[in-house]
């Protein structure tokens, strides 16, 4: 089944085939878009896409994946709580452990979070937390994990795997960190991209440009020009794939 026909049997489902321009609005996006995919004009709609349909309309990950599933996860969520985005700074802090760095982390598989939102996880190649990963810039998801609905404030949510110990001991290889695809929001641990490689590093912004800072003091920080980094997004919480690595953190 193509995108054309995924967004089609969306819509019969929810009972809008014949309402132009619902899904668009439902999902927030320009009626242009959906009218493309359905007449077969964008192929790969991406990541963004995908991601409203899941947590906007509840549209169950395995079914686009191609799985024979139900086509939505319990009930039709039609848009997220409005009270969810006010809440996110008072629970955040006390759904989640706080690491050495200050982000938050979430355990893989904990049944707190099994009614949260679904973040993607794009592409099989690592976002390194060492000397470099590449990652392509349309990335096509290659499965989901479920993180706090306290998240959904952040807009455009990805999930990269982390690869190396250069940032030890806030994030270790094996981590899932989850950034936001916002840009610049003041210093903080971030994904960026440089000479078609992917780090995740504590960034500072000086007059001098970006200062590249690695927690583990084995690596030396740097500083390099504005115009040769670019910034994927800032990482708003790390997914713990062996939580009893972690300790007591």
């Amino acid at each position: 089944m193509d995108w054309a026909d995924k967004i089609r049997c969306i819509e019969v489902e929810m009972g809008i085939e014949n309402d132009r321009g619902k899904l668009a609005s439902l999902l927030g996006v320009r009626p242009g878009i959906i009218s493309d995919i359905k007449k077969g004009n964008s192929k790969n709609p991406g990541s963004n896409i995908t991601l409203l349909l899941i947590n906007k309309l509840g549209v169950n990950p395995k079914w686009l994946e191609g799985e024979n599933q139900p086509i939505f996860l319990n009930k039709k969520r039609l848009e997220i709580q409005p009270n969810e985005e006010k809440i996110l700074h008072e629970k955040v802090g006390n759904t989640t452990s706080k690491g050495h760095g200050g982000i938050p982390l979430v355990f893989e598989g904990d049944k707190e979070f099994e009614g949260g939102i679904i973040i993607p996880v794009l592409g099989d190649n690592p976002v390194s937390a060492g000397n470099g990963a590449g990652i392509g810039d349309e990335e096509i998801p290659t499965r989901f994990i479920h993180a706090p609905k306290e998240l959904a404030k952040y807009l455009h949510l990805i999930s990269l795997p982390v690869r190396g110990d250069s940032m030890d001991p806030t994030l270790h290889d094996g981590d899932m960190v989850v950034c936001d695809g916002s840009g610049w929001d003041g210093d903080g641990i971030y994904v960026i991209k440089t000479d078609e490689e992917t780090f995740v590093k504590r960034v500072q912004y000086t007059s001098a440009g970006y200062r590249i800072v690695s927690d583990n003091r084995m690596y030396e920080s740097y500083t390099e020009d504005v115009e040769k980094i670019a910034v994927v997004g800032k990482v708003r919480a790390a997914v713990v794939m062996m939580p009893g690595r972690r300790g007591g953190v």
